[in-house]
């Protein structure tokens, strides 16, 4: 969501899924506080198809679509 600016490798980040790939209430947090806590992969679209394909489809759609 955000870079922190004093310490590039811990930004802010939002969590919609648990580690099994559940939808879970969203959440903000900030890496800082967490200094234990790291980033270790990125989840891509196709990745997260084959976990949770269900929310991989509705993420997918809600990506692409536009009000006007």
């Amino acid at each position: 969501l955000k870079i922190n600016k004093g310490s590039l490798l811990r930004p802010m980040v939002k969590t919609i899924l648990d580690g099994n790939y559940n939808p879970v209430e969203e959440q903000i947090i900030d890496l800082v506080q967490y200094p234990l806590t790291s980033i270790n992969d990125i989840i891509t679209l196709r990745y997260l198809s084959k976990k949770n394909p269900v929310f991989a489809a509705e993420l997918e759609l809600s990506l692409l679509w536009i009000e006007w």
